[in-house]
């Protein structure tokens, strides 16, 4: 009879019975996630992220400027590709793929203010608030 296992100690029970109550537990409080509410949950977490009256930290700063200034110079860019002339009159060399503009770049135009309005209203943001005398 010596090849049979060993009885269990009330320790190796009572770890049993504690990890078979955890996996019980773990496996309830997984829930699947809709659509809806997995977006719902990222624009929760992103408009507090850009939320108006919270104080921003260096790292946000720095990160909402150079986005900024991605957002913004690639839509001046498109804007300046779409329009050689204007490169021309802003003193940059000039851009130019096509002699006139493109029916497809004129298309692209509101796109390309939208994009520069965010980025120049993310460079505003990242800008720290100027102090009141006084303070």
């Amino acid at each position: 009879m010596a090849d049979e296992p060993p009885d269990a100690t009330p320790e190796e029970i009572s770890n049993e019975e504690a990890i078979k109550r955890f996996e019980a537990e773990a496996a309830f409080r997984q829930s699947n996630v809709l659509p809806l509410d997995s977006a719902m949950n990222e624009g929760r977490f992103y408009g507090l992220l850009i939320r108006k009256g919270r104080p921003l930290g260096v790292a946000q700063r720095l990160g909402f400027f150079f986005i900024g200034i991605m957002l913004g110079g690639f839509a001046f860019l498109e804007i300046c590709f779409t329009f050689p002339a204007l490169s021309t009159a802003l003193g940059m060399p000039r851009a130019e793929i096509a002699a006139t503009p493109s029916f497809y770049g004129i298309l692209w135009l509101p796109f390309d203010a939208i994009l520069f309005a965010v980025g120049l209203w993310l460079i505003v943001t990242a800008l720290p608030p100027r102090r009141r005398r006084g303070e």
